[in-house]
């Protein structure tokens, strides 16, 4: 029994894996916006204009708002 009670002392709060958790989340949120946005942007700058400029314009505003989105749930405790 004593195996069991050191390892559910083990020092870390339920606070701190909300914090853990709710980083990586955040981090994750991060790696796919910058993907989004450089995508959009290679196929609005290459020359045969895969991406027109209300397509490109949208995709920016929609990622971003999404990103403060998922900052505020993911932040919020």
């Amino acid at each position: 029994m004593d195996a069991f009670d050191a390892a559910a002392g083990s020092g870390v709060s339920a606070a701190g894996i909300a914090w853990l958790i709710g980083g990586f989340g955040f981090g994750i949120v991060l790696v796919w916006t910058g993907w989004v946005l450089l995508s959009a942007y290679r196929g609005w700058a290459s020359e045969n204009r895969g991406v027109d400029d209300n397509v490109f314009l949208n995709t920016v505003i929609h990622t971003l708002l999404i990103t403060i989105l998922m900052g505020w749930i993911l932040g919020y405790r």
